[in-house]
């Protein structure tokens, strides 16, 4: 059973989507949250999905445990349907589920029971903003195209499908050729703000970028790491 605020979102106040089988843990949240932000809650995945897609939140925040859909899946869907930020919950009973959410691409974790100040901070900290756009020219580099305004990447030729966070990552690296892209450069970029400590959601995304353009994982030539936080991008060779 959903609970709904009854105050509507505004442009100063985020809207948070709680996923938590515990009722009486989301309730503690939502009235420690008070009118910081506008809290939805509902108890399944299946039940978040849909309202993530009708209410369009700022943030999820999701329970490891949540019974019905894996996290990590429900990490996975909610980025490719709606390119939502998610937090992930734990009570520290199901550390492996986290962990698998984490690398799924959560941008981070919090535990349970809700502690609001903190899960307010991050919420602040991982709110999208509109990225800065490069225009609609057409970028080129070696064998890779990408059309901003098209919304394709091709690489030889071929059409390389990806989901459009990873398609935005793949634009900034590709309009800063030659140019060392620090982890929280791209993250601005991208998500906007300031990354939260401890996320790996941007490694998560380059490697998955190297894997659709078939760049060695273990020798990248397209995308390589400098230093522990930095990505250089170079054209694949004709």
């Amino acid at each position: 059973m959903s609970s709904l605020r009854s105050t509507a979102p505004t442009p100063e106040r985020a809207l948070l989507l709680v996923v938590d089988p515990g009722p009486e843990t989301a309730e503690e949240l939502v009235t420690g949250a008070g009118r910081a932000v506008d809290v939805r809650t509902c108890a399944s995945a299946a039940e978040g999905l849909l309202m993530a897609g009708s209410l369009h939140p700022d943030v999820v925040l999701l329970a490891a445990d949540v019974p019905d859909v894996p996290a990590a899946r429900v990490v996975e869907l909610l980025d490719r349907c709606c390119q939502l930020p998610v937090i992930i919950a734990t009570d520290g009973g199901h550390a492996e589920a986290a962990a698998a959410a984490l690398d799924a691409g959560a941008v981070a974790c919090v535990a349970r029971p809700y502690r609001p100040a903190q899960v307010l901070a991050l919420v602040s900290a991982v709110r999208p903003v509109r990225p800065a756009a490069h225009g609609d020219a057409v970028l080129r580099c070696g064998t890779l195209e990408l059309s901003p305004a098209a919304g394709t990447v091709r690489h030889r030729g071929s059409l390389v499908r990806m989901p459009p966070r990873e398609f935005r990552v793949l634009e900034h690296l590709m309009a800063h050729e030659g140019r060392v892209v620090s982890q929280a450069e791209l993250w601005a970029a991208v998500w906007g703000g300031a990354a939260p400590s401890a996320s790996n959601t941007v490694s998560v995304h380059v490697r998955r970028l190297r894997r659709r353009l078939g760049d060695d994982s273990a020798a990248p030539r397209i995308i390589t790491t400098f230093g522990r936080s930095g990505y250089l991008f170079q054209a694949p060779a004709e």
